[in-house]
């Protein structure tokens, strides 16, 4: 394979990770404010009518350019698993105190880095 071509593939993987990525930490934050600020737990159906468009249009965005990009829904649907796993794992840490450290979240962390790693080197 040329250069030009692993670079183009290795865009579109980058990109679909961005665009995955980004929906997970909206998704996540849409879900879960409500436990940082009370503003959004009183304020909950304004809160999901601004950011559920806004959500809806990047999911819908990186699950076309995923399926296209990976060639599979199956492939899509595990990357998109293994990345929002991490993510959550990582927010709810950083944002909630909610330690990954115990045995079995560690272990499915580490499996969704596997699984990532199984779909995009192929």
């Amino acid at each position: 394979m040329d250069s030009a071509f692993m670079k183009l593939k290795f865009l579109q993987i980058l990109y679909t990770i961005l665009l995955t990525a980004s929906s997970s930490i909206l998704i996540w934050l849409q879900l879960n404010l409500r436990f940082l600020n009370k503003w959004f737990e009183d304020n909950y159906l304004l809160h999901i009518l601004i950011t559920s468009p806004i959500i809806g249009f990047i999911t819908y965005t990186y699950w076309g350019y995923a399926v296209k990009t990976f060639g599979s829904l199956w492939s899509a649907k595990l990357i998109a698993y293994s990345i929002s796993t991490v993510l959550f794992a990582a927010l709810s840490w950083k944002f909630l105190g909610e330690s990954p450290f115990d045995t079995r979240t560690f272990i499915c962390i580490l499996l969704s880095f596997a699984i990532l790693a199984i779909q995009i080197i192929r």
